[in-house]
């Protein structure tokens, strides 16, 4: 069960350095410009987060992709760096520093409105009208097991809220490119 929301953040449509596309409506049209030969787009495995936003994308941007799984957000980014994909959707807070220091390229975000994080990603769901709720995030939580006496559970809960709220803990947060969480009750965590 979860006793803590840690942060919350967005994922970035990112390309490898060289990809000949420099915001999304020409990614769109390079996608489809390729006749045979899709885009190939990483992710962490059949059925994850990422996996879904690129068939989500794919589906309903009408453009192919070829999906190429992966062991975690690591490798990803790495062949991403290293030109051996084309694209994947990542969390924010692991690809801003690439997209800031020129690493990667970033095609938008999920977010619903842009970050002052990361400026350059503007909201895919205001790329266009097809693509208006294409609005996702991403989360990190601490997770104890279900079998934790409610009073400790509760305990950590507490404890833990308070160490987040510092400020050390709150500027390494918004230095990924997150946005710390709202603090939450057992209850509100459960929900």
């Amino acid at each position: 069960r979860p006793v803590l929301l840690i942060n919350r953040g967005p994922y970035v449509l990112a390309g490898r350095p060289d990809l000949p596309a420099n915001g999304f409506a020409e990614l769109l049209a390079l996608a489809r410009s390729r006749g045979g030969k899709p885009l190939s787009h990483g992710h962490i495995g059949n059925g994850s987060m990422i996996h879904l936003l690129g068939e989500r994308l794919a589906r309903k941007a009408g453009i192919p992709l070829t999906q190429v799984p992966y062991k975690g957000v690591p490798p990803v980014i790495q062949d991403l760096i290293g030109g051996q994909i084309d694209l994947a959707f990542v969390p924010q807070s692991s690809a801003r520093d690439l997209i800031v220091n020129g690493r990667l390229k970033v095609y938008g975000t999920t977010a619903a409105a842009v970050s002052d994080k990361l400026p350059a990603a503007l909201p895919i769901s205001k790329a266009n009208a097809g693509l208006a709720d294409f609005v996702h995030g991403t989360w990190s939580a601490v997770f104890v097991a279900r079998t934790l006496r409610e009073e400790d559970a509760s305990r950590l809960n507490k404890v833990l809220t308070m160490v987040c709220q510092e400020a050390p803990f709150q500027a390494a947060i918004a230095a990924t490119g997150s946005d710390p969480a709202p603090v939450m009750s057992l209850q509100e965590l459960d929900r």
